[in-house]
């Protein structure tokens, strides 16, 4: 197991099935950790966003933006977009999930009412 934010790391998943990614969710808004654990997406440095919330000189992130690259940049977009996506399939899935248990529902109750059928049918 390694933890760290050099994307070259990052993406040795993707050229060797040997390593995971796995990341603990971040609140940006509450600049906390929700931990809960995301598999298969490589987490992403939260460490700008949350100087700028604290108030660190506007100078003093464009600065260490800069340093950063564009590389690095892209990667933790495209971090942030891997973790939208993968929250939106949670949210699916339990739609999903929900979907199915209404469907096993009705699909009881019309066993139920042919089985009433067919025994009043019989009866008569």
């Amino acid at each position: 197991m390694c933890t760290t934010h050099h994307s070259s790391l990052k993406t040795l998943k993707y050229s060797d099935p040997a390593f995971e990614n796995a990341c603990v969710e971040f609140d940006d808004v509450a600049l906390a950790p929700t931990y809960r654990l995301l598999w298969g997406v490589p987490g992403r440095s939260n460490a700008i966003a949350i100087a700028r919330r604290l108030g660190l000189q506007p100078d003093v992130l464009d600065d260490a933006v800069e340093s950063l690259g564009a590389g690095e940049a892209d990667v933790g977009e495209l971090i942030e977009r891997m973790q939208a996506e993968q929250g939106e399939q949670r949210a699916l899935r339990q739609q999903l999930v929900g979907l199915r248990d209404e469907a096993e529902g009705a699909r009881r109750q019309l066993e139920a009412r042919r089985l009433e059928q067919e025994a009043a049918a019989a009866a008569e």
